[in-house]
């Protein structure tokens, strides 16, 4: 699907069609995860709310709160990730059954991730209200991608210098678990 220029007249109708192409392969078990509750913003636009209960999703311009996991991605990265149909992070991390991982993250990661085309993915996630600790990963997203699949250990990654970071330990650690 083409991104149009301006990625929030996409975004809400965007991600709720990908959403339910997605949900309609899942399991029972992956639509009785506990409630997932997400802002989502490109570049300097407004946020927006998402919120998937009993495998629906819910989009509300409005706050919706208490609010798990805050997305913030530039409006170039997310015009890239649209070109190269990359799986929205929320989205993945709930088909994989990882709501309640995320749910107890707590921190702000930055997302550094080169393509192979010299491009730069950059967006910021804050888990659970906290901007505190922090963490930087710096890797290709390819690499990220196989890493949140389980296709790459974690790790291995970093033993191989494939993944970096700066901040938290940790933090990092804990981002570990979403991979698995």
């Amino acid at each position: 699907m083409d991104a149009p220029s301006q990625p929030n007249e996409y975004l809400a109708a965007g991600l709720i069609a990908r959403y339910g192409a997605a949900i309609a392969q899942a399991p029972a078990s992956v639509r009785q995860q506990a409630q997932f509750t997400v802002a989502y913003a490109i570049g300097d636009g407004p946020t927006h709310w998402f919120r998937i209960t009993d495998g629906q999703l819910q989009h509300s311009s409005a706050a919706l709160e208490p609010c798990d996991m805050r997305l913030h991605v530039e409006a170039d990265s997310w015009h890239a990730a649209m070109r190269a149909d990359d799986t929205e992070w929320f989205i993945d991390y709930y088909l994989r059954g990882k709501v309640g991982i995320v749910r107890e993250l707590r921190g702000q990661v930055t997302l550094e991730l080169s393509r192979a085309d010299g491009a730069e993915y950059r967006a910021v996630i804050i888990f659970g209200e906290s901007a505190e600790p922090e963490l930087t990963v710096l890797m290709t997203i390819d690499d990220f991608g196989a890493m949140m699949r389980g296709e790459l250990n974690g790790n291995m990654a970093f033993m191989s210098g494939r993944l970096r970071f700066e901040g938290s330990l940790p933090l990092l650690l804990q981002l570990g678990a979403l991979s698995d």
